[in-house]
């Protein structure tokens, strides 16, 4: 696991284009975001992002929770702002996707944000 994260951490660092999406294909903003939206930040190619997106698709949480999805691999503004937003709930280090922020919580990997969405929807 800490041979993916730093692989995606130097993914991040040598992403050059500026690019960006969300469940809507539009950037949003930080005026579109309040306490009761979700963002997830993926990597386009990323097995572990695959397997949430598969999981959030099979069991509806589309239409239950506000997700803004943000691809960090080809997008620098997004790299940096998943820097910011786990630096808020005191990760440091190396940070990976999927990740997760909501409410002022991050979940990381796969299984961490599926346990998520589990516990919330009992």
């Amino acid at each position: 696991m800490k041979k993916y994260i730093f692989i995606l951490a130097i993914a991040m660092i040598l992403s050059g284009c500026v690019t960006s999406k969300n469940q809507n294909t539009s950037t949003s903003t930080s005026s579109d975001i309040n306490e009761n939206t979700m963002i997830l930040y993926y990597g386009e190619t990323c097995s572990h992002c695959k397997i949430v997106e598969q999981y959030i698709n099979e069991n509806g949480i589309l239409k239950k929770y506000d997700i803004i999805q943000k691809e960090i691999f080809q997008d620098q503004k997004n790299a940096k702002e998943i820097g910011e937003r786990a630096a808020s709930c005191g990760i440091k280090g190396d940070i990976g996707v999927p990740f997760l922020y909501y409410k002022s919580q991050c979940f990381m990997g796969d299984q961490d944000i599926i346990n998520f969405f589990k516990k919330e929807n009992k």
